[in-house]
């Protein structure tokens, strides 16, 4: 399974977000920080992809993903990541930020992903379910 996690990541790097979301299930749900501002909660692969592209690889030109660890924590797998990132409009280079994703796995396909900026939120929300 972290092998199936990995590559969704390495996908992400080369820029093919519609590829990623093949591994998401049809009802899968993608949960912003919430610190982030607008919508919190997408519902869909489509919506999911639009949001990805257009607010968060455009606004904030997220690019490269490392992979730091990967923690199970119950049914849920904390993935602890160092994202490259550029201010949208300034163009200011923020360099790596780390992010966590709190990602559900069912039946092989990825059912819903909750992203955080702070690290105990994201364990506290894998220990919740």
């Amino acid at each position: 399974m972290l092998a199936f996690v990995r590559s969704g990541y390495a996908l992400w790097n080369k820029g093919d977000v519609s590829a990623v979301a093949e591994m998401w299930s049809d009802d899968f749900e993608w949960h912003n920080d919430p610190s982030w501002p607008g919508q919190t909660v997408y519902y869909g692969r489509d919506s999911v992809v639009r949001f990805l592209e257009e607010e968060v690889a455009e606004i904030i030109h997220l690019g490269e993903i490392d992979i730091d660890r990967i923690e199970i924590v119950g049914d849920q797998l904390v993935i602890c990541l160092l994202a490259l990132t550029r201010g949208g409009e300034s163009e200011v280079d923020i360099g790596k930020v780390p992010i966590f994703h709190v990602a559900k796995v069912r039946d092989g396909r990825v059912v819903r992903v909750k992203a955080f900026l702070d690290e105990g939120q994201a364990f506290a929300a894998a220990r919740a379910g």
